[in-house]
């Protein structure tokens, strides 16, 4: 039953989607972070919905919405750029051609179509109604997690943390652990300008902070390190980045004190081990293989391709103490026995340099410090601005979505999932948007605003009201 019910839905998605190709666009974002198919039995599960909806907008597009399409702008050109090099390195030299295009069919998925939403994403209905989609599809997953959390239910490498399966990027703990504090800084922004909820005020309050406790209970339940750095990042940028810095960090302070306190031991002794890293085998063994990654691009500046990092047969220990004296290491040390054994990247920075080499690294940087200094405009320029007022709170909080990646991605590789990519994707739409509508009001003085940066519980209210 469960299967027909999933069957009616899809099919139901896809006629609509054919009529409206954003409505596509939004459900194979659905698809891809919930994987549904999952949910369901027998040959469901192998049903390839994700291409069928992907395939299905595109033609839809093509045929029946082909208007006002974005203006590429430099962030446009280095996401092709990006796409163009890693799909040479598969071709052309990638050490294992077979287990390369099998990477290069899933990264080429998630960063194409990004590429292709920034032709259906076009206003600021359609930003919120996608914001909101991604929002509440990772929620389908915190929502369990964060409850088995509460309940103690939770450990380290737990990886089956909500309903649904392997098909999802959300399945392992720790990219959960990430997402989860990325999608935070979007519900405080749906909290405060949404006009597609339906609902205002008190509940729409409880709503959004409810995802966001269950983000930080997912987060912490998952004892992923990860997920504690993004954390950090996320508070001291909101600090930084608020007219009222004192009182936001007196509440960072108290809620991260009064939650360490109240965690379990087991958790406080996995997240010491960040000081002590020498001391604990899954993080040394990071260092060991992030050592490896930069010497193999120093014997091959151009990178090995997809799944290089299946070629370094490393089995690790902890570091030593004469290890740790001599500030050096012997990688090949750690090559043991005839066991052929491999370790990842754990790393998006060093699974891009040993995959793709030092040009595919100055790309990839270049993607996230450009999408940066784009959000970064956008908010300086609008945020005295009357009527785009809501897309400079956007960008900011779009860019403490991007920090969170940057720096939890430093711990887990995931240089090719659709998450960053989305945000990225977002920060075009937005260019042309505010393009679009600056082009409308050309001439017209643009107007201060009085507004309340966090307005209270139960404020709620879209739109700051002009200064008088």
């Amino acid at each position: 039953m469960r299967s027909l019910f999933l069957i009616f839905v899809v099919g139901v998605f896809l006629s609509v989607a054919f009529r409206f190709p954003y409505i596509g666009g939004l459900g194979y974002v659905w698809i891809e972070y919930v994987a549904p198919q999952k949910l369901g039995w027998g040959f469901i599960q192998s049903l390839p919905i994700s291409l069928m909806a992907g395939a299905l907008t595109f033609f839809a597009y093509l045929i029946a919405d082909r208007k006002d399409p974005p203006k590429p702008n430099l962030l446009f050109w280095l996401l092709c750029i990006w796409v163009l090099y890693f799909t040479m390195s598969t071709m052309f030299w990638a050490e294992l051609p077979a287990d390369a295009w099998l990477k290069w069919d899933k990264a080429i998925k998630a960063i194409g179509f990004c590429i292709f939403l920034t032709f259906l994403v076009r206003t600021r209905i359609q930003i919120e109604a996608f914001i909101l989609v991604l929002v509440l599809s990772v929620a389908v997953w915190t929502a369990s997690a964060g409850a088995k959390a509460l309940l103690g239910g939770l450990s380290y490498g737990s990886n089956a943390l909500a309903i649904g399966g392997r098909g999802s990027d959300l399945y392992e703990s720790s990219n959960l652990a990430m997402v989860a504090v990325l999608v935070i800084p979007l519900c405080l922004w749906l909290r405060r300008f949404s006009v597609l909820t339906l609902w205002k005020g008190r509940i729409s309050d409880l709503f959004f902070f409810g995802l966001i406790a269950a983000s930080i209970l997912t987060t912490v339940g998952s004892y992923a390190r990860t997920g504690l750095v993004a954390l950090a990042v996320l508070g001291f940028s909101m600090i930084m980045m608020s007219r009222y810095r004192f009182r936001v960090l007196t509440v960072v302070i108290i809620t991260a004190v009064i939650g360490f306190q109240f965690a379990p031991q087991t958790y406080k002794e996995r997240m010491l081990t960040i000081t002590n890293y020498e001391e604990d085998k899954s993080a040394s063994g990071r260092v060991i293989i992030w050592l490896w990654a930069m010497q193999y691009a120093k014997d091959h500046p151009l990178g090995g391709g997809f799944w290089v990092f299946k070629t370094n047969n490393i089995r690790t220990q902890a570091l030593s103490k004469v290890d740790r004296e001599n500030g050096e290491l012997d990688v090949s040390q750690f090559q043991r026995g005839d066991k052929k054994t491999y370790r990842s990247a754990h790393s998006i920075y060093f699974e891009v340099l040993g995959e793709q080499g030092f040009p595919g690294l100055l790309i990839y940087i270049s993607i996230i410090f450009t999408a940066l200094a784009s959000l970064w405009r956008l908010y300086r320029r609008n945020r005295n601005h009357e009527t785009l007022y809501w897309l400079s709170e956007l960008a900011r909080n779009m860019m403490f979505a991007v920090l969170v990646y940057a720096a939890g991605g430093a711990f887990i590789n995931i240089a090719y999932q659709s998450f960053f990519y989305l945000l990225v994707m977002l920060t075009i739409s937005l260019n042309n948007v505010e393009r679009r509508e600056r082009e409308k009001s050309l001439g017209s003085e643009n107007v201060k605003p009085k507004f309340t940066p966090y307005p209270a519980f139960g404020a709620g209210g879209s739109q700051p009201a002009p200064a008088e």
